[in-house]
């Protein structure tokens, strides 16, 4: 009788099981919340806007992309990990590039910010690039990183320099160290995507010490 008395309570109320209400128990009251249900982004959104946010690494030139698989994890209410692999054409020109790029997307806005993008060759056959190369990409990712740590005296020293095809373009790959004076020093590893006809660094990451944390752009 008593059960049933208090479904009737809860229907005259209006609050069902699953909705939030306050249980009365004697003198003492417990709050019952329903638990929070996770929103599920919408995949075609979440497709367009990363590639939206690629094509925003490459200012000024025309890029085609093929997206072959999408991997999406939790990163915080508001936000969701999204691990990408495809291939991507630059300009019409030169071959397909494979590719694998992560970038955080916020469920409230639709946009996507790329926080890592590695581009190669299907034959991932690395090769030593040559002292001036080297002494370039060495002097951009410092550029960046004081960019970055301006209060800092910041600079990056690298060893074994390698370099994968990436049609016309080079993948430029790099391990060393980024050292902040005083404050110390830890791993860095450098990835760049360069384009020799011009000079130009077409992206340049770098992820420092042992947490796989990214910067760059």
């Amino acid at each position: 009788m008593r059960q049933f008395l208090a479904i009737a309570a809860l229907v005259a109320t209006g609050l069902l099981p699953g909705q939030d209400y306050v249980q009365a128990q004697g003198a003492d009251t417990v709050r019952i919340d329903r638990p929070a249900v996770e929103v599920a982004p919408d995949r075609t959104q979440l497709s367009a806007a990363l590639r939206t946010a690629i094509r925003e690494g490459f200012p000024q030139r025309d890029v085609r992309i093929r997206l072959a698989g999408l991997d999406i994890d939790p990163a915080g209410p508001a936000q969701r990990e999204v691990h990408a692999r495809g291939r991507i054409l630059l300009d019409d020109a030169g071959d397909w590039i494979d590719f694998d790029a992560v970038a955080l997307y916020d469920l409230e806005t639709g946009r996507a910010t790329t926080t890592a993008l590695q581009m190669q060759a299907p034959r991932d056959i690395a090769f030593e690039v040559d002292a001036k190369l080297a002494a370039e990409l060495k002097a951009e990712a410092t550029r960046r990183l004081r960019a970055e740590f301006a209060s800092q005296p910041a600079s990056i020293e690298l060893a074994d320099v390698e370099s994968r095809s990436a049609g016309d373009l080079m993948a430029l790959v790099a391990d060393g160290s980024a050292h902040f004076g005083a404050e110390g020093s830890t791993q860095a590893t450098v990835r760049a995507l360069y384009d020799p006809r011009n000079g130009q660094w077409l992206r340049l990451d770098y992820e420092l010490g042992y947490d796989g944390q990214d910067n760059g752009g």
